[in-house]
């Protein structure tokens, strides 16, 4: 599994900035992560645990073509909103394309960073152009906003 990320990404970063200070990633090798100045990393692999991390570490485990619920989006965006206000933080899964971009894009959305999903989606793609979001990932995303904003619109 490890061998096999590696050569899907060999050509990328391994991380690219998003915005203010959450990167978007794949999985960070031993030694490439004492390089890094992440205080929090907010992993969405569950085929490849990190065993080496320092710092804030947080995981929701989802397996690598599977797309993550509503409910997972919104864990993900609490947890990347935490670990932001603590300083660098790297959100990954294996290859940084899909389930953890999802994970920033919901973010993006929940914490109004993003005024939609086009914008959300355009925000993560121009900085890291590997990202991949699939049909399904895109209805979840707008399913996932659609309830935040009515949930929004009847506090007010």
């Amino acid at each position: 599994m490890w061998i096999n990320s590696r050569l899907w990404t060999f050509k990328n970063k391994p991380a690219d900035l998003i915005y203010d200070n959450v990167y978007l990633g794949q999985i960070p090798s031993k030694s490439t992560l004492p390089k890094n100045s992440y205080s929090s990393i907010v992993d969405l692999c569950a085929e490849l645990p990190i065993g080496h991390v320092f710092g804030n570490y947080c995981s929701i485990p989802v397996l690598d073509m599977t797309p993550l619920t509503i409910e997972q989006c919104q864990q993900a965006s609490k947890m990347i909103e935490q670990c932001h206000k603590q300083g660098n933080v790297l959100v990954c899964c294996a290859l940084g394309y899909s389930r953890s971009a999802t994970a920033v894009i919901a973010w993006l959305l929940l914490t109004k960073r993003a005024s939609s999903l086009d914008d959300a989606i355009t925000k993560v793609k121009s900085s890291r152009h590997s990202v991949v979001i699939t049909t399904k990932q895109r209805l979840i995303l707008s399913d996932l906003f659609y309830k935040f904003q009515k949930e929004t619109y009847a506090k007010l």
